[in-house]
């Protein structure tokens, strides 16, 4: 990833992207912040499991997509977790 003076790195979902400041869109609180890393890490922890279903990859790319989680999505989360092992 090449970061120069028009652009930060963004840890993602998927990878760190090389993105242009004005592209992102600021977190209001800063809880927000520390809840969306808790959330990447919880999610990140699942990629590792070696065997996860497929259906596995599909939920938590979706998840990964977003700033904020409903309770139904926390839920699919949790359930991931308690299937996987990784609680």
């Amino acid at each position: 990833m090449q970061i120069n003076e028009y652009t930060v790195g963004v840890r993602s979902h998927n990878g760190n992207l090389a993105v242009k400041p004005e592209t992102l869109e600021p977190l209001e609180e800063p809880a927000s912040c520390e809840e969306l890393r808790a959330m990447q890490e919880r999610q990140r922890q699942l990629r590792q499991c070696e065997l996860l279903d497929r259906s596995a990859y599909i939920v938590l790319g979706y998840l990964g997509k977003q700033t904020y989680m409903s309770e139904v999505e926390l839920g699919l989360l949790s359930w991931q977790e308690n299937d996987y092992g990784v609680v």
